[in-house]
């Protein structure tokens, strides 16, 4: 399985851009290769961003619990 994914170094972390789908408990070989400075890649981005537009529910992230478990019904 070999994958390529943009991530960005936060605190000295390394953390993907998106959701790259990685084995847990592996041991896994990592390159670096700089992104170019005028690459566009969206730093900060959150990936639930949209989920209201797309999903519909306005008091989704208030009423987060109900809509979870079933309390609340579109």
């Amino acid at each position: 399985m070999t994958q390529t994914f943009d991530a960005i170094v936060i605190g000295g972390l390394l953390h993907p851009v998106g959701n790259p789908q990685l084995p847990e408990n592996r041991m896994l070989r990592v390159t670096i290769e700089p992104i170019p400075d005028d690459a566009s890649i969206e730093i900060g981005v959150d990936p639930l961003a949209g989920l209201v537009r797309d999903s519909g529910i306005p008091d989704l992230a208030e009423n987060f619990d109900d809509y979870r478990f079933g309390r609340r019904q579109l």
